[in-house]
C-alpha cells in the first residue's frame, strides 16, 4: 500500500488474485481441455463457458462417445485443481424426429445430467427443435426496453437529429438484432417477422415518420433495408438499380443516401452493389437481376 511492498512470492498453483494477467493465464490454461476430446465429439470453449457435442444416427453411439468425453474432462479436471459441476451442467437432446427418441443419460461423477428443453450458450438461446423462438422472444423483450432510450432521446424541442438517432439504434438496438444473425437465421420466416416491429417502430422514431407511413417509405429516409437480408444472408450485389445516364450523387438525394447506406452496409457484409445507368431510360426501382 502506498510506498510499501509486500514480499516476492512463488504461486505455484492457481492464478495471482487481481492481477490484469489472470483471466489470460485462466484461458491458456483452461484451453487445453479441448485436447482432450476423441475424435467424434466437438467442443467449443469460452472463458470458462464449455460445450461438446456429438451427432449420430443411433442414440447408443452418442451416449457413449458423450460419456466417454465427459470421463476425460472429469479426470483432466481432477488433475489439474478443477471441479466440474453436475448441477450447473445442462443437457440438450436436438432432434427433428416425430417418433419416440429417448434422451440420453450423461453422468458426471455418478450424478445425471438434467436433460432440458432449451440451454442459453453465449447469450443465444439453443431449443430441441433448433425453431429459435425463446431466442427470438427473449431478444424481442430486451430490444423494446431499449426503444424507450429512442423515444426519449427523440424530442421536438431538445432531441437530437436523425442521424444521431439513426446511429444510437444501431449501437444499441440493432447489434443485438446483428448479433448471432448468422445462427437464427435459419429459423423460419413467420419467427424472424416478430423482430420487425422492432425495426419499424425504430426506424419510424428517428424518422418521424407516422404510424401509417409505408416501410419502403422509411427503408428510403433512413437509408436502411430491412433486417431479414442481414439476418438470411441474402446476396445484396445481385440487386440493381438503373439511372438514366447520370451518377448517384447528381440524382435524388434520397436514392442517393438510400443507394450510400446499403452500398456502406453491404461492404461491412463483404458484400457489394452494381449500380447499372440506362441512358434516357425511366428509373427503375431496386430489384434482383
Amino acid at each position: 500500500m502506498g510506498n510499501f511492498y509486500s514480499n516476492h512470492f512463488i504461486k505455484c498453483e492457481g492464478v495471482p488474485q487481481g492481477s490484469v494477467l489472470s483471466v489470460n493465464l485462466f484461458i491458456v490454461h483452461l484451453s487445453q481441455i479441448l485436447h482432450y476430446l476423441p475424435s467424434p465429439v466437438h467442443g467449443n470453449l469460452f472463458v470458462y463457458d464449455l460445450q461438446i457435442s456429438c451427432q449420430g444416427s443411433k442414440m447408443n453411439f452418442i451416449e457413449r462417445q458423450l460419456q466417454n468425453a465427459v470421463n476425460k474432462l472429469v479426470a483432466w479436471c481432477n488433475n489439474n485443481g478443477h471441479t466440474i459441476s453436475p448441477a450447473k451442467s445442462r443437457c440438450v437432446h436436438f432432434f427433428r424426429q416425430r417418433n419416440i427418441h429417448l434422451d440420453p443419460v450423461i453422468l458426471i461423477q455418478n450424478v445425471a445430467i438434467p436433460v432440458v428443453d432449451d440451454i442459453r450458450f453465449l447469450v443465444v438461446i439453443f431449443d430441441r427443435k433448433l425453431t429459435f423462438l425463446p431466442y427470438i422472444l427473449h431478444l424481442r423483450k430486451n430490444c423494446e426496453r431499449s426503444l424507450n432510450i429512442l423515444k426519449v432521446l427523440s424530442k421536438t424541442s431538445w432531441g437530437v437529429d436523425r442521424t444521431s438517432l439513426l446511429r444510437i439504434y444501431q449501437a444499441v438496438i440493432f447489434s443485438r438484432i446483428d448479433y448471432d444473425c448468422m445462427l437464427y437465421g435459419s429459423a423460419r420466416a413467420t419467427v424472424l417477422r416478430r423482430l420487425d416491429t422492432i425495426h419499424h417502430s425504430a426506424l419510424r422514431i428517428c424518422s418521424g415518420a407516422f404510424r401509417t407511413s409505408p416501410v419502403e417509405s422509411l427503408f428510403s429516409w433512413t437509408a436502411t433495408y430491412p433486417h431479414v437480408l442481414a439476418v438470411r444472408g441474402d446476396p445484396l450485389d445481385g440487386w440493381y438499380i438503373s439511372v438514366p445516364g447520370v451518377s448517384i450523387g447528381q440524382y435524388s438525394s434520397h436514392l442517393a443516401g438510400l443507394l450510400k447506406g446499403i452500398k456502406r452496409r453491404g461492404h461491412s457484409l463483404g458484400l457489394a452493389l452494381r449500380v447499372v445507368t440506362v441512358p434516357g431510360g425511366d428509373p427503375e426501382r431496386i430489384g434482383s437481376d
